[in-house]
């Protein structure tokens, strides 16, 4: 049965039970609470962690991700240079042949 110091019934309540019992519930009550925010707190540091740890994952693995697409944007361009200089070899050795 919970009970409140403002309502009528709680005080009705309150002055039928010796104060010994109601300070040993309320000590109780307050140990609960303390136990249940030191709980909530260490739920909440391990998800921060995760939180934290997934984060560090996908930081990685978006620069590896950048990194990849800037190797094959490098060897699109290089391939690219050796078709065109490819091209201009054998348009220049065509020439030659051709006089």
């Amino acid at each position: 049965m919970s009970f409140c110091f403002w309502c009528a019934n709680c005080l009705l309540f309150l002055t039928i039970i010796p104060s010994g019992s109601i300070r040993q519930k309320l000590r109780l009550r307050s140990e609960c609470e303390k136990e249940i925010e030191e709980i909530v707190a260490q739920i909440r540091k391990k998800y921060e962690e995760k939180l934290e740890e997934a984060d560090v994952s996908f930081t990685l693995k978006r620069n590896e991700l950048e990194m990849n697409q800037n190797k094959v944007m490098m060897h699109k361009i290089l391939a690219e240079a050796f078709r065109s200089k490819c091209m201009d070899y054998r348009a220049a050795s065509g020439m030659q042949q051709g006089k």
